[in-house]
């Protein structure tokens, strides 16, 4: 019953939420270089991930077995997410695709990693100095990639579904299953979510929800021990990352593009596939590397 009521919960504050992120002007602007497609999206309501933080805290407190792994990764989430409000709310105000400067994002996310480690180091598990950095870099390598990531209707969210059965799995064979059920709750939390995402998408995520699931994904993989599992289960969001950089050195060596557009999806968005295409390309390809970092 208790999860029947949080489900329907979910579905009427998304419901609810789109009218009022309506209401308040709170919509998505869109970067003027983008393709000519995403111009018709100019207005959409943005900041959904709010909703799916909220849902998915609820869900957590239902859950109501704590220990301390699940509520670093709670305090993980949390603070990620906090980021990424900072950087929409900015962004609503100056009416601009754009609110933190990527300078001041990046080191937000530093401090926020370094403090999150730190916690990890003193409450948690003994961490070697080079596994802090290491776990430092996963935290805000791994938010910034699902943040590139986030560019078409469903694709984060999809991909990121994937993504999360693959740490299922891994809970399930290390007997971590308060892990495991917040892992599950935030499936449901973004299956709630993608059901308002999906092409042509009625809200996005906005960075509240992107920064959010990946400092979310890279606290499961250092939670679990065996933080070598996000090449697998973090494999889209590496490529997207790549094709950026990819993009810009060989633009500033050579002056040359290697890709239409980056992130990736953008350059396949512009060889003619729609968004649902990409998605379930992008979809099956991680698919398969969840597949392989599990065998």
């Amino acid at each position: 019953m208790m999860w029947g009521m949080w489900s329907l919960g979910q579905i009427l504050a998304y419901w609810w939420g789109i009218k009022w992120f309506h209401r308040r002007s709170w919509q998505q602007r869109i970067y003027e270089d983008s393709p000519q497609s995403h111009q018709q999206k100019q207005g959409t309501p943005t900041m959904g991930g709010l909703v799916m933080f909220i849902g998915f805290t609820a869900g957590a407190f239902v859950l109501n077995q704590w220990t301390l792994n699940t509520i670093w990764i709670m305090a993980t989430t949390a603070l990620f997410a906090l980021i990424g409000l900072v950087d929409d709310v900015l962004a609503i105000k100056k009416k601009h695709n754009k609110g933190l400067s990527a300078k001041a994002k990046f080191g937000f996310q530093v401090m926020v990693a370094m403090l999150l480690v730190g916690i990890l180091y003193m409450w948690i598990k003994p961490l070697h100095w080079i596994e802090a950095c290491l776990y430092v870099f996963l935290l805000v390598g791994t938010s910034n990639a699902t943040n590139l990531t986030d560019g078409l209707d469903g694709l984060l969210g999809t991909t990121l579904l994937i993504s999360l059965t693959g740490m299922m799995i891994v809970f399930s064979q290390q007997w971590m299953f308060e892990e495991r059920t917040l892992t599950i709750i935030m499936m449901a939390a973004i299956s709630f979510f993608l059901l308002f995402n999906w092409f042509p998408a009625k809200v996005f995520m906005g960075d509240v929800g992107s920064i959010m699931l990946g400092g979310f994904l890279a606290a499961l993989a250092i939670i679990s021990g065996k933080w070598q599992v996000l090449i697998g289960f973090g494999a889209i969001y590496i490529i997207e990352t790549l094709s950026v950089i990819i993009q810009v050195v060989s633009f500033k060596l050579r002056q040359k593009r290697v890709f239409l557009m980056s992130p990736l999806h953008h350059h396949f968005e512009l060889l003619g596939l729609n968004d649902i295409a990409v998605v379930i390309l992008f979809s099956l390809l991680q698919t398969g590397f969840t597949w392989l970092q599990i065998q």
